[in-house]
């Protein structure tokens, strides 16, 4: 066991509670690691993992007494096939895999060449495979013979979601649950399986309760998050990212899931027409979409969708408040420029007399005065009459189509 003491740093008479915590922390602290945007953490947490993985099993097999309490330390709730592949099938789920999970995969697939491996193993690699109905049966032997495998219910429930097969999932989640009811993961899982089966309340409340037993995991929170925006409650969704993102700033995934429910709102807050377009009636909704975006954009998400999301909302509302000329104004509004322009041509028609020079300086001053006074009024009637922002041309178009939604403007919070 000189390795694995090693490993943990403890000293070679240390006991299996002290050896059990020990894992538990490594393993928590490697798992923490192997989420990190740096790829050099997350292949050096994974190579870490790996090395718990194999100095365990070496223990194991090196002396029977030591391996019974190394196992142990597992309990029998909580029986993995490594790590790394507890965290693959996860992320098979929901659909969060990382780039350098797939070589991680290959990497345990060469590994494990040439030996037997357990039917959760199996599971797993047909998850990832794309064979979930294989994968089902392939985990249903798993739970019949270690019914007592928390993990083993998991991977029947991912399994059996990835399948359509709701109910089953349903079921077998709440059999994890049972067995391991303080575990973080399985309510996250728990999460993604009721979702799947368009149960968001349910779904919101296994993420809340995943995000209160490890509240140092972002990713439980955005997984709130996101399922508050589908439940259409985005004001909460936003109050929520933004507490987040204050304890957390650093969190890339946080950031993002912040701007995300900001431009969800804008989103909202614009009139949605039949043919998908988002249109501005009113400057003040022009203001408020605006300030959601620029909100946004301030928290720098990492996502280059989100954010490309945000600045189109953004650059909408401030083409919606520039004035642009319009024939229909014209139409409407005639006859104040055609007044002012005819005075400004008549006032006009006086300048070649007023430059005479035998003419009076105070009558030509006038007729100057008079002559530019004329073309100011006409240019000021043009530009009121005849150009009107974005948004009131807007709201032109609304009157005369069906819109399919209409967009809210309520009070959201700082």
């Amino acid at each position: 066991m000189a390795g694995l003491h090693e490993l943990l740093g403890l000293d070679s008479a240390a006991s299996p509670e002290q050896i059990r915590a020990a894992i538990t922390a490594q393993r928590r602290s490697l798992r923490r690691r192997a989420t990190s945007p740096d790829i050099a953490i997350r292949q050096e947490a994974e190579l870490e993992m790996q090395r718990l993985s194999d100095a365990e099993r070496g223990s194991n097999s090196s002396d029977p007494a030591d391996g019974a309490a190394i196992e142990a330390t597992r309990s029998p709730s909580r029986h993995r096939d490594t790590p790394r592949a507890e965290s693959a099938a996860i992320e098979t789920l929901s659909g969060t895999r990382s780039p350098h999970s797939a070589d991680a995969s290959e990497s345990d697939a060469s590994s494990t060449a040439g030996r037997d491996v357990s039917p959760i193993a199996r599971a797993v690699a047909q998850l990832e495979r794309g064979q979930h109905g294989v994968a089902v049966f392939t985990a249903r032997r798993a739970v019949q013979s270690d019914p007592d495998n928390s993990y083993a219910w998991s991977v029947l429930a991912q399994a059996a979601s990835a399948s359509s097969d709701h109910a089953t999932a349903i079921d077998a989640i709440e059999r994890a649950l049972e067995l391991d009811p303080e575990d973080a993961r399985l309510h996250a899982l728990r999460g993604a399986v009721l979702r799947s089966a368009d149960e968001p309340a349910k779904a919101l409340a296994a993420y809340q309760a995943a995000a209160s037993l490890q509240m140092d995991e972002p990713e439980y929170q955005v997984a709130m998050i996101e399922q508050l925006i589908a439940a259409g409650d985005v004001d909460r969704a936003i109050t929520t990212a933004q507490q987040a993102y204050r304890e957390q700033p650093d969190e890339g995934v946080l950031r993002t899931a912040l701007a995300r429910a900001l431009a969800h709102r804008a989103y909202l807050a614009q009139h949605e027409l039949a043919d998908g377009r988002l249109l501005i009636t009113t400057k003040e909704q022009a203001n408020y979409v605006e300030s959601l975006a620029g909100r946004g954009l301030s928290v720098a998400p990492s996502d280059p969708e989100v954010y490309s999301e945000l600045m189109r909302h953004r650059d909408y509302a401030r083409k919606a408040l520039r004035p642009r000329f319009s024939f229909a104004a014209l139409k409407q509004n005639y006859r104040w420029p055609l007044g002012f322009g005819l005075l400004a041509t008549a006032v006009s028609c006086c300048v070649p007399n007023a430059l005479k020079p035998d003419s009076d300086p105070f009558t030509r001053a006038f007729i100057l005065l008079a002559a530019m006074g004329g073309v100011a009024l006409f240019g000021l009637a043009v530009l009121r009459g005849c150009f009107q922002p974005q948004y009131q041309r807007n709201a032109t178009l609304i009157e005369q189509t069906e819109p399919r939604r209409m967009g809210r403007l309520t009070p959201c919070p700082r």
